[in-house]
This record gives C-alpha cells, structure tokens and sequence, in this order.
C-alpha cells in the first residue's frame, strides 16, 4: 500500500497485487469524496442499512461501489491462478500530455472491448440478464481514461439520490457487483 499525498488533506492510497501468473493488469477506481452535508436529511455519515437500503452521502456515488471493489480485489487476489490485480498504480514507460480543453467528452466504451465483453458475461450470469452497455451523457473520469488509450468502463450500484438530500444504494446491487468485479478480476487477469 502506497499513501499519495500531493495535496494535504487529500490522499490517494494506491494498493498494487501481483499476480502469480502472467495474466493482464486491471485497475480498479474509485471516489470516496462526496458533495456537501448541509440540508442532508438524516445523518449523512450512519451508513445505516433499513430496508435493503444503504443510507447515507456517498453511498450510492460512489462508496457502495468502492466497498464492492474492496472486498472483489481481496477475494480475487485469494483465488489461483489470478493474474496482476492493480487498485491504482503507474506504469513503467506510461507518457501523458495534458491538453486544456473548452469542453469534456461523454464517454462510451466499445462493447468488444475484452473488459467489456468479460464483465458484461459475468454479469449476466450474476444477474440471470445481460446488463445495458451504453454511453453517459455526463462527463467521467472515464472520459480522460479513454482519451488517453486506456480501454475502461464506469460500473455502479443501483440506488438514488446521488447529491440529494436523502442518497442510498441498494444492498443487494453491492453484494451483486462484488460477486461481478470478483469474478471478471480472477478471469480478465488470469
């Protein structure tokens, strides 16, 4: 585990796993920063869980999602035969430019991408259905990924209320989406 502290106050904890066999690299992403409290309708730090719901700022953008990752990465690396497992990391060689622009792109991943078609194929089999593969309309991190040649796709929780003053995800969708990200991590990487 590695601490990046560039700005105080703001740290990225960068985890890397090497693999055992010579399997591909994944880079699992995440936020846990969230918009403000003020005007939040109960208490926006309980993560209480009440009725199959997550409550509280940041469950659903994006901390269900990051618990998910957690806990797939810990259970992956466990499994034989896994491959590189990377949280976060850097690459010998990677070269970046940084172009100011006016406007940020949407992004779209390609549906043959391999990461798509593997997490697309897990996912089906965890949910019995196929899972919408489509564009978002906002700008994402994911945006600057693709710009940059990096082949990556934006995977969530269900829930609601995403900057409102009442936000929760759905328990079941992160128990669903740890078993997805398990289970692409331990075949993309192996």
């Amino acid at each position: 585990m590695h601490r990046l502290e560039e700005r105080p106050g703001r740290p990225t904890i960068v985890g890397i796993r090497r693999g055992t066999g010579g399997g591909r690299s994944l880079i699992l992403n995440g936020h846990l920063d969230t918009v403000g409290v003020v005007g939040y309708a109960g208490d926006p730090f309980s993560g209480e869980l009440r009725d199959g719901r997550v409550l509280g700022r940041g469950a659903f953008d994006m901390k269900g999602g990051v618990a998910a990752i957690l806990v797939a990465a810990a259970r992956a690396t466990g499994a034989s035969g896994a491959g590189a497992s990377v949280l976060a990391g850097s690459v010998a060689g990677f070269r970046f430019r940084l172009t100011r622009l006016v406007t940020r792109a949407a992004f779209e991943a390609d549906p043959e991408w391999p990461i798509v078609r593997t997490l697309s194929a897990h996912a089906a089999a965890v949910l019995g259905r196929r899972p919408d593969v489509r564009g978002e309309p906002f700008w994402t991190d994911a945006g600057l990924l693709h710009e940059a040649g990096i082949p990556c796709l934006v995977v969530g929780v269900d829930g609601g209320g995403a900057h409102a003053d009442a936000e929760w995800a759905d328990a079941a969708s992160v128990d669903a989406l740890t078993e997805i990200l398990t289970r692409t991590i331990v075949d993309f990487c192996a």
